[in-house]
């Protein structure tokens, strides 16, 4: 595992590797939070049916004006 020299003193001691660890970490919750296996499907039969309907109420609308 390579770890940074977050101090830049040219040596990569136990700070630097807390840091890089802490880093990591962060990076593992923001994959499993935000990655789309973890979200639900956006488009269903009721998402369907309600644009098409108001994609239909505003086409009887603009027709009307």
């Amino acid at each position: 595992m390579p770890f940074i020299d977050w101090n830049n003193n040219g040596e990569v001691d136990t700070e630097d590797i807390a840091i890089s660890i802490a880093m990591m970490d962060d990076e593992d919750k923001y994959e499993k939070e935000v990655l789309p296996e973890n979200r639900k499907p956006g488009c269903g039969c009721l998402t369907s049916a309600v644009m098409i309907l108001c994609f239909t109420v505003l086409f009887i609308a603009t027709i009307h004006l």
